[in-house]
């Protein structure tokens, strides 16, 4: 009796942690599909290492001299202050001017 007891608790809690691991799957992917470059940022800034970003830094540069027909490459940091205006303004002067700002 006290082993079918067991079992049964045990079967519950394994099917509640099921059912919370979907949620938080969905969770995570509806966030994804609505903010992939805020996510993608948040997973780079934990998830590589400052040669993995010097090297990614490096790519992009070589595209912006390889593609002269490349408009603009924008790079936004983390900077919550950084707004949709200002990033509106720079890539608007890019555009007029021809050259790829570089910070």
């Amino acid at each position: 009796m006290v082993r079918a007891i067991v079992g049964f608790h045990a079967h519950s809690i394994a099917s509640v942690m099921n059912v919370q691991k979907v949620r938080w799957h969905g969770c995570v992917t509806r966030i994804n599909s609505l903010m992939p470059m805020a996510t993608s940022s948040i997973y780079v800034k934990h998830h590589f290492d400052h040669e993995a970003k010097k090297q990614h830094l490096a790519v992009l540069r070589y595209v912006a001299v390889a593609c002269p027909k490349v408009q603009a490459i924008l790079k936004m940091d983390d900077d919550v202050a950084w707004n949709v205006e200002e990033a509106s303004k720079l890539i608007n002067t890019t555009i007029e001017t021809g050259k790829i700002h570089c910070d």
